[in-house]
């Protein structure tokens, strides 16, 4: 739980808020358990665990979309570089032709 928790620091908006509701559910049945007949207490540790899977998922999720827009910065800056050598290139050539005349 403390790891869900510490790993909420690197999401924001919807993700986080997602997150939150999803620890915080966890955390109301995991306090049930201690009030809960034994023989509920399998289903209840498979809502428990269905529900860290959806935290574990949210989380997943998250780290992709991260991970995809620092490749889409990545390549933005990449393609910004391509621009400025075509533009030196063609300032090289457009030089190089009135040195010519």
């Amino acid at each position: 739980m403390r790891n869900a928790e510490q790993a909420m620091d690197g999401l924001t908006g919807a993700d986080r808020d997602a997150m939150q509701q999803q620890i915080d559910a966890l955390k109301a049945q995991l306090a049930a358990v201690s009030t809960t007949p034994v023989q509920d207490l399998r289903q209840l540790l498979n809502d428990i665990d269905a529900g860290s899977e959806g935290v574990e998922a949210i989380f997943r999720n998250a780290q992709a979309q991260q991970t995809s827009a620092q490749s889409r910065e990545q390549l933005v800056e990449q393609l910004e570089d391509v621009h400025e050598l075509i533009d030196r290139a063609m300032l090289s050539l457009d030089a190089e032709g009135k040195d010519a005349v």
